[in-house]
């Protein structure tokens, strides 16, 4: 119950943007959420649901970092690492 209310809580906040998530969904849900980052914009993340990326946006001027799957400001990581793995 706690799962499908995380998703339906994550699914009403989602942020719908034209870029694409880098990276793939796994067709079924883990333990933990599989968060991937955009192909673009530094700022937005996909929360992947059952095989399909959700996009979000993260908030006060924060960049998403893919190696701690948490937002972080600019000045703590370098531009969009998560691009050139």
């Amino acid at each position: 119950m706690r799962k499908l209310t995380l998703i339906l809580l994550l699914l009403l906040t989602a942020t719908v943007l034209n870029a694409n998530p880098v990276g793939f969904c796994p067709e079924e849900d883990g333990e933990l959420p599989v968060l991937l980052p955009d192909d673009i914009h530094c700022e937005v993340f996909y929360v992947c649901d059952s095989g399909v990326p959700v996009a979000f946006e993260c908030q006060g001027g924060t960049f998403f970092n893919c190696a701690s799957n948490v937002c972080v400001f600019p000045e703590d990581m370098a531009d969009c690492p998560c691009l050139y793995n």
